[in-house]
């Protein structure tokens, strides 16, 4: 929370898409070699982009992946899905940050996007992490067509709070476990 509260304020927002659009954020390794998986990512990239733009943050095994495969890449950027290549992170959070939701597998951008309120459909099995689940901006959808479904029928419903300055990451964990800080 530090960080983003920091790099928010003190790095100015760089050049950003016209607005609206999503962010995709898809890089773990049991997804790329899995093809039933590496095919549920595809699709819901493709549905998204029926919404709005995409603009898809190719970590280096993605750009392989997509690489290693052309009719996948065509196909995805046939849909409207611009493909971006991995950035400096005070840029890709003021991207994070103007996004209408967030399709990843990452939970890094779990946390981030809990902070920002930002819609977020995960796209993995389980998370070691806790912050945006449970009525959150989250969904933990795994590969679920069902769960997937619901999330790109109304992105802006899974939108919480954006926290403001005031608010310590310690203070929340402390309050969901009923215990104080001091």
């Amino acid at each position: 929370m530090d960080t983003i509260r920091r790099v928010l304020a003190d790095f100015p927002a760089p050049s950003l898409p016209k607005r609206p659009y999503a962010v995709a954020n898809l890089h773990r390794f049991e997804n790329l070699n899995s093809s039933a998986r590496w095919k549920v990512l595809v699709d819901t990239l493709v549905r998204a982009a029926r919404l709005m733009p995409v603009h898809f943050v190719l970590h280096p095994p993605t750009k392989a992946k997509l690489d290693a495969s052309r009719p996948t890449r065509r196909l995805i950027e046939e849909a409207g899905v611009k493909l971006e290549p991995r950035m400096p992170f005070t840029r890709f959070l003021h991207l994070l940050k103007n996004a209408e939701f967030v399709l990843s597998d990452g939970g890094s951008n779990q946390e981030e996007c809990f902070y920002l309120g930002k819609p977020c459909l995960l796209l993995r099995e389980n998370t070691e992490r806790r912050e945006g689940l449970d009525g959150g901006p989250c969904l933990l959808a795994g590969f679920s067509n069902e769960l997937i479904d619901k999330f790109l029928a109304n992105p802006k419903a899974f939108a919480g709070e954006v926290f403001d300055a005031d608010v310590r990451p310690s203070d929340i964990v402390m309050n969901e476990l009923g215990g104080a800080h001091g």
